[in-house]
């Protein structure tokens, strides 16, 4: 997980050592619940916090598969292994750790609303939100999502226009506005990335990038199964 690897080690160490905190994020290792629950059961195992970076990759992994399995035809199967691959979401897995558990948890509540198990699918979303809080926004895509397929799932014109309507938009000024606002509502925590690297016009064009594929993907993954 490159320079990250040592700051959760430490982070390991210290919840092998200190009392359980029930705040969602807490003040000495300053990581949500979710993670904090998951180091505290692995260190009961090993205390070697390695062992963290191992389970989180293999369930990382794991969950985007069984998501692209339960969701891709079996004669295109090898496309969206690419696609994971050359759209960068496994390097992020290799990176961004704690976001992507996340987002591997959510994307696997698309098939299970698809299937009208909005519970299921409620249940899904809520556990990854504990893994990271900004994946409210993924939840926010995945409903946009069935509300566009739903009103245009009669027409032919589904991902074309979702491409143009998409592309306008991350074209503009309103994106980089509405990332601001939603990350400055979720607390301390996550305004660091409004005052690092992660807003200079690189890591806005890398949101930018990821969101597009993101959403595209959702939306094609809905309107297949809706079509269906």
């Amino acid at each position: 997980v490159g320079t990250d690897t040592r700051m959760y080690h430490n982070i390991y160490y210290t919840l092998r050592n200190s009392p359980f905190e029930w705040a969602y994020i807490d003040d000495s290792t300053n990581i949500e619940i979710g993670h904090r629950a998951l180091m505290i059961l692995l260190s009961n195992i090993s205390s070697d916090g390695q062992i963290y970076i191992f389970v989180v990759s293999m369930m990382t992994f794991g969950l985007f598969g069984k998501f692209l399995y339960d969701t891709t035809d079996s004669d295109n199967y090898k496309i969206p292994v690419f696609l994971f691959f050359a759209f960068g979401y496994f390097i992020e897995c290799c990176n961004t750790i704690r976001q992507m558990l996340a987002v591997s948890i959510a994307v696997n509540s698309i098939p299970v609303f698809v299937a009208r198990k909005y519970i299921r699918g409620i249940m899904i979303m809520a556990v990854s939100l504990l893994f990271h809080l900004s994946n409210a926004l993924l939840a926010l895509v995945i409903l946009f999502s069935f509300i566009y397929v739903h009103v245009f799932c009669k027409k032919r014109l589904i991902l074309p226009l979702a491409i143009v309507l998409i592309c306008i938009f991350l074209g503009t000024s309103y994106f980089d506005v509405i990332i601001d606002i939603f990350l400055s509502g979720l607390g301390e925590k996550y305004q660091y990335y409004l005052f690092s690297s992660y807003s200079n016009a690189k890591g806005l064009s890398s949101i930018k990038i990821i969101s597009t594929c993101t959403i595209l993907s959702i939306i094609g993954n809905i309107s297949s199964a809706v079509g269906s």
